[in-house]
């Protein structure tokens, strides 16, 4: 497997359809109908349409709990896919939208990263 390395990526955009899903199944929300194809992936067009959806989607992570699934999901599949390397930003604008202190927000973030390096191996 080559080695790859992920750059800067969005946290709030990682979400996988299955998580967002979930997330919104924790948090009671309904999410659009169309944001999703008949494959179940994410349903845009072109780039306005990717940024309408990235924002339904995202509306889904309110709490710390949602930003440690998130980064430990998305750190996983990366490990999984030989990332050896990987570059990732947050909103804490999005984080204190949702009624998410800075604190929790960051909190959910380390806890995300120090478990997916414990079940990967990855530092």
């Amino acid at each position: 497997m080559l080695p790859k390395a992920e750059l800067h990526l969005h946290l709030e955009g990682a979400a996988s359809p299955g998580l967002v899903r979930r997330l919104a199944a924790r948090h009671g929300m309904t999410l659009p109908a169309d944001l999703f194809d008949a494959k179940g992936e994410f349903a845009w067009t072109n780039f306005l349409h990717f940024l309408k959806v990235y924002d339904v989607a995202s509306t889904v992570i309110k709490t710390a709990q949602d930003y440690r699934d998130v980064t430990y999901e998305y750190l996983k599949a990366c490990a999984a896919e030989g990332a050896i390397y990987v570059e990732l930003m947050s909103s804490p604008d999005h984080a204190a939208a949702a009624g998410l202190s800075y604190q929790g927000h960051l909190d959910g973030i380390v806890q995300g990263i120090e478990d997916a390096r414990a079940e990967t191996g990855i530092e």
